[in-house]
């Protein structure tokens, strides 16, 4: 017996035209049921958005028909996904409906290297093998789910930048002003919940752990971004929190985004990691800031500060 659940969708959340759903739900329950996935529901939910997820044991007429009978499916590719014959069966349903109806795919990673889902290789090998043990006089299948896995795989990069921008408006999920797109801040909760869980110390952007972080170890190969936000700016003790040595960036040899502002070193910076790619630093307070050997780097922001040139010809 299969069980289903989804949000008590009123006429005016219904999506129109000849979608039943919003969105659908496609994850492994042993990995994402009680967490991630719990979560992304709720928030869902909470918006307006009529969504299914599917809490059942067996794959049944009724879950084909809500893939088929939703706009969106987000797909949670996490450590056991394709371990499940389910998932799989699901994933390639829902790849049919993205080439046939037009479906929008959102595939989500979690707690996954994208690599091995890329190569299909390390668990994600073994898993193929034991469904071609399982299904050897059906290797047709195994090899659609296969194609429908990697196609899910090279959605990512196009399905990231586009992400139906009319739909997330339309649902207040984000603002569009002046040319910016602002967040809500429930969504970008959910973003930080994912950032947090999937990849942790990767992206700082609270003050109070980009102090404690950066205080407490000396390795700090981890962090790709440090972002602190204009509200945080208000904290009367920011500059007591950072003013970090001028050499703490030699410790960041990854970090690829920088947005900070004010007196975050105690003094200019002997070194700024060369993966940069965005930095942002207003109200800078020193005269140099050498970025010529910033080669990967493709936005620059240096406003409001005492900055005279971006390097120092004395050196």
């Amino acid at each position: 017996m299969a069980y289903f659940k989804s949000s008590q969708c009123s006429s005016s959340s219904m999506p129109p035209g000849k979608w039943k759903y919003d969105a659908f739900l496609s994850f492994r329950g042993e990995d994402t049921r009680y967490n991630f996935v719990d979560h992304l529901y709720a928030a869902l939910v909470q918006r307006g958005l009529c969504v299914f997820k599917d809490d059942g044991k067996e794959i049944s007429p009724e879950l084909l028909k809500a893939i088929e009978g939703s706009r969106f499916a987000v797909v949670v590719l996490s450590k056991n996904y394709a371990n499940s014959s389910w998932c799989l069966i699901e994933l390639a349903k829902i790849m049919e409906c993205r080439n046939r109806i037009e479906q929008k795919v959102l595939p989500v990673f979690y707690h996954v290297d994208p690599s091995d889902i890329r190569g299909q290789k390390n668990d994600v090998a073994i898993f193929f093998q034991q469904h071609e043990k399982k299904l050897r006089k059906e290797m047709d299948t195994v090899t659609k789910w296969r194609k429908a896995l990697t196609a899910a795989l090279n959605l990512t990069i196009s399905t990231t930048k586009k992400m139906r921008i009319s739909v997330l408006i339309e649902k207040s999920l984000i603002t569009v002003s002046n040319n910016r797109i602002g967040m809500h801040d429930l969504t970008q909760q959910m973003g930080w919940q994912i950032v947090r869980e999937s990849f942790p110390n990767s992206r700082l952007w609270q003050l109070e752990d980009i102090h404690d972080y950066i205080n407490k170890n000396r390795k700090l190969k981890a962090i790709e971004a440090i972002v602190v936000s204009d509200k945080q700016y208000d904290d009367d003790e920011y500059e007591e929190k950072v003013g970090f040595s001028a050499n703490v960036f030699e410790r960041t040899k990854n970090l690829r985004l920088l947005d900070i502002r004010g007196r975050f070193t105690s003094s200019e910076p002997t070194f700024l990691p060369e993966d940069l790619r965005w930095l942002c630093w207003n109200q800078y307070p020193f005269s140099y800031l050498q970025v010529e050997h910033l080669s990967k780097l493709i936005g620059l922001e240096v406003v409001r500060g005492s900055i005279k040139q971006f390097w120092d010809y004395k050196r």
